[in-house]
């Protein structure tokens, strides 16, 4: 479901606007709670990882200008900010 809704948002924002794009979050935990399964990690919106960066070149990309790398806005669907990861 995100998937698409990501896709029509990257292509056409306004496609989306008439939808309250912070309920998205909501609507697929109620959804994995009704058919028992976790949320992959992955998903592309509601992802525990969606708006994550491992640090590095990509990372300090994203720190300096967040649409660099990003086509979709976190704010926009609710979400507070990027993660950025450090690892060694």
């Amino acid at each position: 479901m995100e998937g698409l809704v990501a896709r029509l948002y990257a292509v056409s924002p306004a496609t989306v606007d008439k939808y309250n794009l912070p309920l998205l979050m909501e609507l697929d935990q109620l959804i994995a709670g009704l058919v028992g399964v976790d949320i992959p990690f992955n998903n592309y919106i509601t992802g525990f990882s969606a708006f994550t960066h491992k640090a590095g070149i990509h990372a300090k990309a994203v720190l300096n200008n967040p649409s660099t790398y990003e086509i979709l806005r976190p704010e926009d669907f609710g979400l507070t900010a990027t993660s950025i990861l450090l690892t060694v």
